[in-house]
């Protein structure tokens, strides 16, 4: 059987597609998507997507897919506590979003390494990526001449205090979470304004500065009981107590802690749990009731154990799906080693069968294209020569048509005078001269018939097929088409049928309205030579 250059091409290009699906964009997000949607209900699984969608987006050349992939990635190993992973992931990312340029892609990856270098207690390194983010993003805003949305600035700012806040330094902290106080109440998320507060009141509760931080925290109390932000509630309870504590009125801050304890218990919040039991221990225990700060430090001691086993648990989870995912790579590097010997094998086979293919085509293939070179030749002169034909023809029509214009223009000044001499003749004489002009009138009508006859001999079918395409034009508006399609001016169909050059505008508009010709940059004459 032979096989022609074109179906070898296309075996080669089907094997080339076998070797490449799983680069499929449309593919790669959608497990990406799949991975997002599977993370509450069995990281595994969403791991199990969110790799499969890495190791698709880095067999395609695309850098963009590359890099959501290896965020989202980054993304599950950090809510998996898989921290080293995670800066892996988000470390690749960052790498592919330097080479994009994508400078939105780039900042994001900056907060994402940031985030994770907190997690790890690497508090400085963390601050130093997050301030890349934030002037990556400045930079991406400043070249748009676009002002940088009020949602990053919070953002940073929350983010930058809190770090200036782990390493001790109470300044930049306190302007940092001030600034995300103020960007808070211009962005979409007003509510937000309560997380750069609650770190605000306890940096001022850990300075001293108490009159400040009660302030903060009586309104964030207050916004918490409103809104039943329970959450919330219980943190800045607790802190209100730490206060009082500093102030040493350990009646006021029992009253607080007891407070934000019974609501940690309803919502089984065991970090609150554990932190306040302690803080009430070591009140009673100060003020000599052992009683009552056995039974808290008794409290304290469980959820704390409780603390340690949930710790535990988790720690082994991560361990667990720690050996899984690289039990998964490992599989993943047979299986791609094995798809590139396969390939090889098929690349090999197929270039073999090129070579053949070529050999026995050569011939064929040269004559195929002598007889489409022919065939090409043939049409090309035919067509030349019906153009000439039409051209010949169009210059004859456009000579008739001068003619009758020149024609019209005689009999129109004729016309004229005549009516002048009628008006200024006795009436006996204006009778006469009234019936040559309806007759010189009456005369003037065969000039367009004899013009339509000639139009309808070189643009053979015109007129039908405007009138199938566009059944609602007129004769005088047909009769206008007709012109156009001779390429005529408004000022030469003014002289030719005798109307103001007003009138022939006001047509045009009305013509072009009925074509539905709703783009000004097009022309009648384009519409009109497609008919």
């Amino acid at each position: 059987m032979f096989v022609s250059m074109k179906q070898t091409i296309s075996i080669l290009l089907l094997l080339s597609i076998l070797g490449n699906a799983r680069a499929d964009t449309t593919q790669i997000y959608q497990y990406i998507r799949r991975s997002e949607a599977s993370r509450d209900e069995d990281m595994m699984v969403a791991m199990q997507y969110a790799t499969t969608a890495v190791d698709l987006a880095l067999s395609q050349s695309e850098l963009k897919p590359k890099v959501n992939a290896l965020s989202q990635a980054g993304n599950l190993c950090f809510y998996a506590g898989l921290f080293d992973r995670a800066v892996d992931y988000f470390s690749r990312a960052l790498t592919l979003a330097e080479q994009s340029g994508d400078m939105i892609m780039l900042a994001d990856e900056y907060f994402n390494l940031g985030g994770v270098h907190n997690m790890l207690g690497d508090y400085s390194r963390s601050r130093e990526l997050t301030e890349k983010g934030f002037q990556t993003f400045l930079k991406h805003y400043r070249e748009r001449r676009e002002p940088i949305p009020a949602d990053i600035l919070f953002y940073y700012s929350n983010n930058m205090g809190l770090l200036f806040m782990k390493e001790g330094k109470t300044k930049e902290a306190r302007d940092f979470f001030l600034e995300a106080i103020k960007q808070s109440k211009n962005s979409e998320r007003k509510d937000e304004y309560t997380r750069p507060m609650t770190g605000l009141a306890e940096l001022y509760t850990s300075t001293g500065q108490l009159d400040s931080a009660r302030q903060l925290l009586t309104e964030l109390l207050q916004y918490h009981q409103i809104h039943g932000v329970k959450a919330g509630l219980t943190v800045a309870l607790a802190l209100m107590g730490d206060l009082y504590v500093k102030q040493k009125d350990s009646e006021q801050a029992l009253s607080f802690y007891r407070r934000s304890l019974q609501i940690a218990r309803d919502r089984k919040d065991q970090f609150v749990q554990e932190r306040v039991t302690e803080d009430i221990a070591e009140i009673y225990q100060s003020k000599g009731m052992s009683d009552s700060a056995l039974f808290y430090f008794e409290q304290h001691h469980r959820l704390s154990a409780s603390s340690e086993k949930i710790k535990a648990t988790q720690s082994l989870k991560q361990k667990d799906l720690e050996n899984r995912l690289r039990e998964q790579e490992q599989e993943s590097l047979r299986r791609i080693r094995l798809e590139r010997t396969i390939l090889g094998i098929l690349a090999g086979g197929s270039l073999g069968l090129l070579f053949f293919f070529l050999i026995r085509s050569r011939k064929r293939t040269v004559l195929e294209r002598m007889e489409a070179a022919l065939r090409e030749e043939k049409l090309r002169l035919e067509k030349k020569l019906l153009q000439e034909s039409l051209d010949l023809k169009d210059k004859q029509l456009a000579t008739q048509v001068m003619y009758s214009l020149q024609k019209n223009e005689m009999v129109t000044e004729l016309v004229s005078r005549i009516k002048e001499t009628a008006a200024q003749s006795p009436d006996s004489q204006k009778s006469p001269l009234n019936r040559i002009i309806r007759e010189i009138e009456a005369g003037s009508a065969e000039p367009w018939k004899e013009f339509e006859q000639r139009f309808q001999e070189v643009h053979t079918g015109f007129y039908e097929r405007l009138m199938v395409k566009y059944p609602d034009l007129t004769s005088n508006e047909r009769r206008l088409c007709a012109f156009l399609r001779l390429d005529m001016s408004t000022k030469e169909i003014s002289n030719l049928t005798g109307q103001s050059v007003k009138a022939i505008t006001q047509a045009r508009f009305r013509l072009r309205s009925k074509l539905n010709i709703d783009n000004p940059d097009i022309s009648l004459f384009e519409v009109l030579m497609q008919v």
